[in-house]
């Protein structure tokens, strides 16, 4: 995160109803309720972050939020969408067929690590969405809150068979990729060995973070992404624009993992990032404004 000057203010997902709609913007009145991604990491603009009262966001980054979704809710997919979005459909990185409201299945496999995480989990959502089967990972008391969101196969990072498991669960499919919702040490080394099971060790992977020179030299198609390219590729974001609510009212989507709402007022964020830092898992940390 490069943060150009000062003032300079944070947050990435957001979920509110419209104070006021700009010049030339379409689809969106005063008084609705929506959900959205902030955009401040990349413009640098104080007044595009979501960490305070009032935000301002462009409009391919937002979308209705359906009258059975509440705030709290809603406001766990901002992030995970655009980021989820971009790794999965942005040509230059796997570039899936686009998500469905009526999805056929495809016969191809992906694996996507980290499925019980807001990113992971959204991933495996919209993966599903463009029929594919998805293998993914996750610790044992998530398995079934992952298979809920359209796992196929969901497998303990912890075992110490890990690799044959995935590797196992893979093979006899085309893999069209893969998509690493943690993007550490402690998934790259994994990764790496279940590619060489397959005998892919050149298939294309997506990682949520930058990487060290010695993970490119041993995973030759990894490629970092983020959620930021969102704001300019037209491809993903038109689709969404209408996908996305109809997917949440529908069902198709659905806001994962569950909030978990640490207080009211903007002077809960830092305690909410602290808790953040400590770890958590299967939830997503909400600030109530």
């Amino acid at each position: 995160m490069v943060i150009r000057s000062y003032p300079f203010i944070n947050g990435g997902d957001v979920a509110g109803v419209v104070e006021a709609v700009g010049a030339g913007v379409t689809g969106f009145s005063k008084g609705q309720r929506v959900f959205g991604h902030p955009m401040s990491l990349s413009t640098g603009e104080a007044a595009h972050g979501g960490f305070q009262n009032y935000t301002s966001i462009p409009q391919h980054s937002v979308w209705h939020i359906p009258s059975h979704v509440t705030f709290n809710q809603a406001s766990v997919l901002p992030l995970a969408l655009s980021t989820a979005g971009i790794g999965l459909y942005r040509k230059e990185d796997l570039g899936l067929p686009l998500p469905s409201l009526n999805p056929a299945p495809t016969g191809d496999s992906i694996l996507i690590w980290g499925g019980a995480s807001s990113v992971g989990g959204t991933a495996i959502q919209l993966a599903v969405a463009s029929g594919l089967r998805v293998v993914t990972t996750a610790s044992a008391p998530n398995h079934e809150r992952v298979r809920s969101i359209g796992a196929t196969e969901v497998f303990d990072y912890h075992s110490v068979t890990i690799v044959q498991d995935v590797a196992a669960a893979l093979s006899g499919t085309p893999v069209v990729g893969v998509f690493d919702a943690v993007s550490e040490e402690a998934s790259f080394e994994p990764i790496i060995q279940i590619l060489r099971e397959l005998g892919k060790s050149d298939l294309h992977v997506v990682s949520v973070q930058p990487f060290s020179g010695d993970i490119q030299q041993r995973l030759p198609g990894v490629k970092d992404t983020t959620g930021l390219h969102f704001a300019t590729d037209k491809h993903v974001h038109e689709h969404f624009k209408d996908w996305v609510p109809q997917a949440l009212a529908s069902g198709l989507l659905q806001p994962k993992p569950d909030p978990l709402v640490i207080g009211k007022g903007l002077e809960k964020i830092q305690e909410g990032i602290t808790k953040l830092q400590g770890g958590v898992s299967a939830q997503k940390i909400v600030i109530e404004l």
